[in-house]
């Protein structure tokens, strides 16, 4: 759900919104924390609105989302071509329903 809403955005606003943009996935698990980035780049990003630190629709899904679901950190970057989400959740958290119970 997060990754459509991810999609979503970044087709609207961002970096898929211009037919010249992209998105860059990195996933890594390390010190028993999966850090999944999403970074946007060749979005056509108003150099007004890159200070600009707006919670729509979208950014309180994702939050609330992982944020209560998954103990998940999320933190936000705005850079002159594009947005990018670090979002951090406990390992713990990512396995607990994969234990097979009888």
């Amino acid at each position: 759900m997060a990754l459509h809403e991810l999609a979503t955005n970044a087709t609207k606003y961002g970096a898929l919104a211009n037919g010249s943009g992209m998105i860059d996935l990195q996933w890594s698990v390390s010190d028993g924390t999966f850090l999944f980035v999403w970074r946007e780049k060749g979005a056509d990003i108003d150099p007004d609105a890159t200070g600009t630190v707006r919670k729509g629709f979208g950014t309180m899904v994702l939050e609330r989302m992982l944020g209560m679901a998954l103990d998940a950190k999320l933190e936000r970057v705005m850079h002159d071509d594009g947005i990018e989400w670090r979002v951090k959740i406990p390992d713990e958290k990512l396995s607990a329903n994969l234990s097979v119970h009888p």
